[in-house]
């Protein structure tokens, strides 16, 4: 579990390691095996307030989209898995919106072996 949990890291933050574009897994260990596993494996249905995703369609046609880390007077910025953020200015958008129901974590979890999910809730269960 603690092997395929680095994944995580690329958007989640845990005792400071990792990114911050999604929650924070510390205080895992408290959490209920179900709510972790909706949360894991049909990330739509457990969307967490702010965390949408947000598209971004600019003047030229092109879609940014992932999780809405910055919006402003001078343009919104957008978060990848990573962390890699785009900046795209006002400007240059033509429209943006959240989509409705539609969460930026992976939904390919839920395409894992039952015992890999297993160890990785197990893993995370173990966070405090």
């Amino acid at each position: 579990g603690q092997t395929l949990f680095q994944m995580c890291l690329s958007c989640h933050q845990v005792a400071g390691e990792g990114q911050e574009i999604a929650p924070p897994l510390d205080g895992s260990s408290t959490r209920d095996i179900e709510s972790l596993l909706t949360a894991i494996v049909q990330p739509n249905a457990a969307i967490e307030a702010g965390y949408l995703t947000h598209c971004i369609v600019d003047i030229d046609g092109r879609i940014t989209s992932g999780y809405l880390f910055q919006q402003g007077e001078k343009g919104t910025t957008i978060a990848q898995m990573g962390g890699h953020k785009t900046f795209i200015a006002k400007s240059d958008i033509k429209f943006e919106l959240p989509v409705a129901g539609k969460s930026f974590m992976p939904s390919s979890f839920s395409e894992f072996p039952d015992q890999t999910m297993a160890d990785l809730v197990s893993y995370i269960k173990s966070l405090k």
